[in-house]
């Protein structure tokens, strides 16, 4: 291993393919990838997360970034789905503050970062600090 991290890795041909043919081409050549790195960084889009059941099983997986795809719930409106697909990995999520509001209970489940949009710098230090105060400790 050479002390790096690789990221932001990302396949959307994978969005396209069964999870057979992922299975068979796509995820021996990122695991062999991942394997010279100390950590994975990895970008799905939350349309189509058939294949990512085993994307959150790469070697090294530290982070799974789940991105909002137009006419799709946000993830964090979707989030049974969502924890389903990506089994334990730490994720990145994107969303606004009302969303981390109305989730938080369901979020406090897993290790998260958040993308947060917020409307304006009183907003954003509300939620940090909303957020801080119903955190459990990181862990990587």
């Amino acid at each position: 291993m050479n002390g790096h991290i690789l990221g932001h890795l990302s396949n959307d041909a994978a969005m396209l393919c069964s999870p057979r043919i992922y299975e068979e081409f796509g995820f021996p050549y990122e695991a062999e990838l991942a394997k010279k790195y100390d950590g994975v960084f990895y970008h799905v889009h939350n349309e189509k997360m058939h294949f990512v059941p085993r994307v959150a099983q790469l070697p090294g997986i530290r982070l799974l970034e789940v991105t909002n795809d137009p006419g799709t719930p946000a993830a964090l409106e979707d989030l049974d789905r969502v924890f389903a697909a990506t089994g334990s990995a730490n994720l990145m999520l994107h969303g606004t503050a009302d969303q981390v509001l109305k989730a938080i209970d369901q979020l406090r489940e897993r290790n998260l970062f958040f993308q947060v949009s917020c409307r304006d710098r009183a907003e954003a230090e509300d939620i940090v600090a909303f957020v801080r105060d119903r955190s459990k400790p990181y862990i990587l």
